[in-house]
């Protein structure tokens, strides 16, 4: 087994096979272990993954359909949102005061909680893409066309599958019974 360290070292800790090998792996893959490590401040390790599905959603919304193309785009576009705003700094006032919002969660009952605001998200991406519109794709859009259309697109779902005759599919469900 390899293991890189924290600054970068690479060690070849275990050789597969051996006994202390075994002994690891049976450790880190007992189903207690598992379940404790899935339990470790779940809050920390998936809120950012929760925020970047949950703005997919709002890029590529599930109740309108899009081309794959359209798709792809729009996700390539979420995924520049949420880098350009997924270390937003502590929102502070004009005096310097750092701003924090008290919420009162259902699941806390009476109790409530306290966190700190962000910044605005921005949304400078924009302009660099608008920038890179008009100063190179409407000026010579034959290279965009040309990449576009290279972009393997995948048959929909539905191709894969051969549709049965309406006919033998009537029948077949009418002598089941």
């Amino acid at each position: 087994m390899r293991f890189i360290n924290k600054i970068g070292l690479d060690w070849n800790i275990f050789n597969v096979g051996t006994a202390s090998c075994e002994k690891f792996t049976a450790i880190l893959l007992a189903p207690r272990f598992v379940k404790d490590v899935e339990k470790i401040s779940h809050v920390y390790h998936t809120s950012t993954l929760e925020a970047f599905h949950s703005l997919i959603i709002r890029f590529t919304p599930k109740s309108q359909v899009f081309s794959f193309k359209g798709m792809l785009s729009r996700s390539q576009i979420a995924a520049m949102h949420y880098n350009e705003n997924a270390a937003r700094s502590h929102a502070a006032t004009a005096t310097g005061e750092l701003r924090y919002a008290v919420v009162y969660p259902k699941y806390k009952r009476v109790d409530y909680t306290v966190r700190a605001l962000k910044t605005n998200p921005t949304s400078l991406y924009v302009h660099k893409l608008m920038d890179l519109l008009f100063d190179s794709v409407v000026v010579d859009p034959l290279p965009y066309q040309e990449y576009s259309d290279k972009i393997p697109v995948p048959e929909p779902l539905c191709a894969q599958f051969q549709r049965p005759d309406k006919r033998d599919a009537v029948s077949r469900h009418r002598s089941r019974f």
